[in-house]
């Protein structure tokens, strides 16, 4: 996954929602999903699973308004085979 972007249209303090945008990997072979989450630091700590996975082929998730975004900084964004999901995810940090 690259260039995860995300705007967010809830203005309250340490609430979120709005949509979060990627680009595929240029290798799809083996990618079956796409996995979300709002994670503590740029290697997915702590982990908080934000919207349904979506297949291979959809690029963006809604993140519902009023999500809590405290404690969590990033959206990461793991991709999935039919085996495991992805160790290492895409990431952008919110601000």
């Amino acid at each position: 996954v690259a260039n995860v972007a995300f705007l967010d249209l809830d203005t309250d303090f340490d609430d979120v929602g709005g949509d979060v945008f990627w680009e595929a990997p240029a290798d799809i072979s083996r990618v079956t999903h796409y996995v979300s989450y709002l994670a503590l630091d740029t290697s997915g700590s702590g982990k908080s699973q934000i919207a349904s996975e979506v297949p291979e082929g959809v690029y963006n998730i809604s993140i519902l308004p009023e999500t809590t975004l405290s404690p969590n900084t990033h959206v990461v964004i793991y991709t999935k085979s039919s085996l495991v999901e992805q160790t290492t995810p895409a990431l952008l940090e919110v601000v």
